[in-house]
């Protein structure tokens, strides 16, 4: 299949939907459509439970989409089984959400970051593989003293920093990263992100950033991408672009002030006492939204370059 070699990933009208018996059907992705260039961050925000790390499971085929497709390096990988997958899997990984539950709590670090390593490169010689795991310890900031350390003998930190390394152990070109510093305080936030950057730099890497934190994402992504219930409704080129859809500047608003004092003055642009919830017609945030017109209630809107790839889904931006 043809595909446009400056991107990494490329998916098209991809949904998902759970209890395909039921009537209407759940979709956690629905109709969402989008590129990731090679060499980008690419940020994707939005609300606990919107269906951000169900697309990137999609991506990964780690979960079958309903519908659509996606396209990695420039072949369809939709209906790819087991073994096709396997050929590519050292090339896209995935740092999980919840550092906690990831690990078996029995295996040591060592076992943990080599794991992957025997999975995909089984013949490599052991001191390969050593080489390897000490390597990439430093590289995320701990020593060869943790690899015989189990998960409960590390802090959340030091997890997290133990899956990049298991995430990074295959040198993929393209990794997920699921909510990567949500468990973290502020210094080794902003150590993971500057890590993250410097093996960008390095390796060319690249990410998929998934956050519900907006200063990470704006720390670490070369564009944002703005999901809602399912569906993308704005991507955001990094460079002196301001939010247009509704429901990113009620996130941008929403959002805490880095200054202490402004910590209270958090402005709430939507209607608090409606439900989130998809309609069969009409733009999926109308019922929140504080713009919305009679269009809105009508028509899906359909995501629009508004300029320079600032692309937006609303009728009244």
């Amino acid at each position: 299949m043809n595909s446009d070699s400056d991107n990494m990933v490329e998916v098209k009208n991809l949904h998902k939907a759970f209890d395909l018996k039921k009537k209407p059907r759940t979709y956690a992705v629905y109709d969402f459509s989008l590129n990731i260039r090679q060499g980008e961050v690419l940020g994707l925000v939005g609300e606990s439970g919107c269906g951000k790390s169900t697309l990137g499971k999609l991506i990964l085929k780690l979960e079958q989409p309903t519908k659509g497709s996606v396209v990695f390096e420039g072949t369809d990988i939709t209906r790819h089984g087991y073994s096709e997958i396997r050929k590519i899997r050292n090339r896209m990984q995935m740092i999980f959400q919840g550092v906690s539950t990831a690990f078996n709590p029995y295996h040591t670090v060592n076992r943990i970051i080599g794991e992957p390593f025997d999975n995909y490169n089984p013949k490599a010689k052991p001191s390969e593989k050593n080489e390897k795991i000490t390597g990439l310890l430093e590289k995320v900031g701990l020593g060869v003293e943790y690899l015989g350390r189990y998960p409960s003998e590390m802090s959340g930190g030091q997890r997290q920093r133990v899956g990049i390394a298991r995430a990074l152990v295959l040198d993929p070109k393209f990794v997920v990263c699921d909510e990567s510093v949500s468990s973290v305080d502020h210094a080794v936030k902003n150590t993971i992100l500057n890590l993250l950057l410097d093996l960008k730099r390095e390796r060319g890497c690249t990410y998929l950033f998934i956050s519900h934190d907006l200063s990470s994402v704006s720390k670490i992504s070369d564009r944002v991408a703005v999901m809602y219930l399912g569906n993308l409704v704005e991507v955001i080129p990094k460079e002196g672009k301001e939010p247009k859809h509704p429901y990113t500047k009620a996130l941008v608003a929403a959002s805490l002030s880095p200054d202490p004092a402004n910590k209270n003055h958090r402005k709430v642009m939507f209607k608090t006492d409606e439900e989130m919830k998809i309609t069969d017609a009409g733009c999926v945030f109308h019922n929140r939204c504080l713009e919305s017109g009679s269009v809105c209630l009508k028509e899906r809107p359909k995501p629009r370059d508004r300029g320079n790839g600032h692309v937006v889904a609303c009728h009244i931006a």
